[in-house]
Protein backbone atom coordinates (compact mmCIF):
# COMPACT_ATOMS: atom_id res chain seq x y z
CA UNK A 1 0.00 0.00 0.00
CA UNK A 2 3.15 2.28 0.27
CA UNK A 3 3.83 2.35 -3.06
CA UNK A 4 0.44 3.13 -4.25
CA UNK A 5 0.54 5.89 -1.84
CA UNK A 6 -2.80 5.11 0.00
CA UNK A 7 -1.23 4.11 3.07
CA UNK A 8 -2.00 6.45 5.99
CA UNK A 9 0.98 7.18 8.28
CA UNK A 10 1.66 5.38 11.34
CA UNK A 11 0.79 7.39 13.59
CA UNK A 12 -2.51 9.07 12.22
CA UNK A 13 -5.86 9.13 13.17
CA UNK A 14 -6.43 6.56 10.45
CA UNK A 15 -4.21 4.77 10.76
CA UNK A 16 -5.40 3.76 14.24
CA UNK A 17 -8.83 3.48 13.36
CA UNK A 18 -8.42 1.06 10.91
CA UNK A 19 -5.61 -0.92 11.46
CA UNK A 20 -4.66 0.25 15.50
CA UNK A 21 -8.26 0.01 17.10
CA UNK A 22 -9.70 -2.28 14.05
CA UNK A 23 -11.97 -4.65 16.65
CA UNK A 24 -12.87 -1.49 18.37
CA UNK A 25 -13.97 0.46 15.25
CA UNK A 26 -16.20 -2.87 13.89
CA UNK A 27 -17.92 -2.91 17.17
CA UNK A 28 -19.25 0.61 16.71
CA UNK A 29 -19.65 0.13 13.46
CA UNK A 30 -22.09 -2.82 14.28
CA UNK A 31 -23.37 -1.07 17.55
CA UNK A 32 -24.86 1.83 14.95
CA UNK A 33 -26.00 0.07 12.78
CA UNK A 34 -28.35 -2.14 15.39
CA UNK A 35 -29.55 1.47 16.77
CA UNK A 36 -30.47 2.49 13.17
CA UNK A 37 -32.55 -0.84 13.06
CA UNK A 38 -34.56 -0.60 16.07
CA UNK A 39 -34.82 3.44 15.11
CA UNK A 40 -36.53 2.61 11.55
CA UNK A 41 -38.53 -0.26 13.07
CA UNK A 42 -42.57 0.64 11.79
CA UNK A 43 -45.50 -0.90 13.36
CA UNK A 44 -46.53 -3.67 11.20
CA UNK A 45 -43.69 -5.01 9.46
CA UNK A 46 -41.74 -6.07 12.51
CA UNK A 47 -42.01 -9.62 11.23
CA UNK A 48 -40.25 -9.26 8.01
CA UNK A 49 -37.69 -6.67 9.78
CA UNK A 50 -36.55 -8.76 12.18
CA UNK A 51 -36.78 -11.45 9.34
CA UNK A 52 -34.33 -9.14 7.07
CA UNK A 53 -32.06 -8.93 10.53
CA UNK A 54 -31.66 -12.08 11.24
CA UNK A 55 -30.18 -13.23 7.55
CA UNK A 56 -28.25 -10.27 7.53
CA UNK A 57 -26.49 -10.98 10.55
CA UNK A 58 -26.31 -14.92 9.63
CA UNK A 59 -24.36 -13.54 6.18
CA UNK A 60 -22.14 -11.37 8.47
CA UNK A 61 -21.20 -14.44 10.48
CA UNK A 62 -20.92 -16.73 7.37
CA UNK A 63 -19.06 -14.11 5.26
CA UNK A 64 -16.33 -13.02 8.56
CA UNK A 65 -15.79 -16.70 9.94
CA UNK A 66 -16.31 -18.66 7.16
CA UNK A 67 -13.02 -20.12 5.45
CA UNK A 68 -10.83 -17.34 7.81
CA UNK A 69 -7.66 -19.75 8.28
CA UNK A 70 -7.90 -20.17 4.56
CA UNK A 71 -8.25 -16.60 3.44
CA UNK A 72 -5.77 -15.51 5.77
CA UNK A 73 -3.26 -18.13 4.45
CA UNK A 74 -3.90 -17.39 0.40
CA UNK A 75 -3.82 -13.57 1.32
CA UNK A 76 -0.42 -14.20 3.16
CA UNK A 77 0.82 -15.62 0.29
CA UNK A 78 -0.70 -12.94 -2.03
CA UNK A 79 -2.99 -15.64 -4.49
CA UNK A 80 -6.25 -14.22 -4.02
CA UNK A 81 -6.09 -13.18 -7.43
CA UNK A 82 -5.25 -16.32 -8.72
CA UNK A 83 -7.69 -17.84 -6.63
CA UNK A 84 -10.96 -15.61 -7.50
CA UNK A 85 -10.47 -15.45 -11.27
CA UNK A 86 -10.10 -19.08 -11.58
CA UNK A 87 -12.74 -19.92 -9.41
CA UNK A 88 -15.02 -17.87 -11.81
CA UNK A 89 -13.38 -19.63 -15.17
CA UNK A 90 -14.24 -23.25 -13.14
CA UNK A 91 -17.87 -22.22 -12.72
CA UNK A 92 -18.15 -21.01 -16.60
CA UNK A 93 -16.49 -24.06 -17.47
CA UNK A 94 -18.89 -26.54 -15.65
CA UNK A 95 -21.93 -24.10 -16.67
CA UNK A 96 -20.78 -23.85 -20.26
CA UNK A 97 -20.58 -28.24 -20.13
CA UNK A 98 -23.87 -29.33 -18.20
CA UNK A 99 -25.70 -26.08 -20.29
CA UNK A 100 -24.49 -27.64 -23.62
CA UNK A 101 -24.04 -31.80 -22.73
CA UNK A 102 -26.87 -32.12 -20.08
CA UNK A 103 -30.18 -33.58 -20.92
CA UNK A 104 -32.59 -31.68 -18.64
CA UNK A 105 -32.81 -27.90 -19.31
CA UNK A 106 -34.94 -26.15 -17.14
CA UNK A 107 -34.87 -22.25 -18.25
CA UNK A 108 -33.28 -20.26 -15.02
CA UNK A 109 -34.15 -16.62 -16.60
CA UNK A 110 -35.82 -14.93 -19.10
CA UNK A 111 -33.37 -12.77 -20.26
CA UNK A 112 -30.72 -15.66 -20.85
CA UNK A 113 -32.74 -18.67 -22.58
CA UNK A 114 -29.63 -20.72 -22.52
CA UNK A 115 -29.38 -20.96 -18.48
CA UNK A 116 -30.60 -23.64 -17.01
CA UNK A 117 -30.94 -24.09 -13.08
CA UNK A 118 -29.06 -27.62 -13.70
CA UNK A 119 -26.13 -25.74 -14.77
CA UNK A 120 -26.42 -23.08 -11.86
CA UNK A 121 -26.28 -25.97 -9.48
CA UNK A 122 -23.73 -27.92 -11.17
CA UNK A 123 -21.44 -24.98 -11.65
CA UNK A 124 -21.94 -24.05 -7.96
CA UNK A 125 -21.56 -27.35 -6.36
CA UNK A 126 -18.26 -27.32 -8.60
CA UNK A 127 -16.88 -23.79 -7.57
CA UNK A 128 -17.70 -24.86 -4.04
CA UNK A 129 -15.47 -28.00 -4.29
CA UNK A 130 -12.41 -26.26 -6.00
CA UNK A 131 -12.47 -23.57 -3.43
CA UNK A 132 -12.26 -25.94 -0.77
CA UNK A 133 -9.29 -28.00 -2.87
CA UNK A 134 -7.37 -25.48 -3.70
CA UNK A 135 -7.57 -23.21 -0.47
CA UNK A 136 -6.60 -26.36 1.43
CA UNK A 137 -3.52 -27.47 -0.97
CA UNK A 138 -2.47 -24.20 -0.85
CA UNK A 139 -3.03 -23.29 2.86
CA UNK A 140 -0.50 -26.09 3.23
CA UNK A 141 2.47 -23.92 1.71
Amino acid sequence: MKASGYAPEKDSFWFGVLFGYHNLTCFCLFTLGLIIFVLSLQEGFYAYQFKQLGWTLLNVIVIVTGLHGHMLALWQCRLWFFFTISGIVVHNYVDHLVQNYFPSKTPLLLLNPTASIEAFIASFFATIAYFFAVSASLSIL
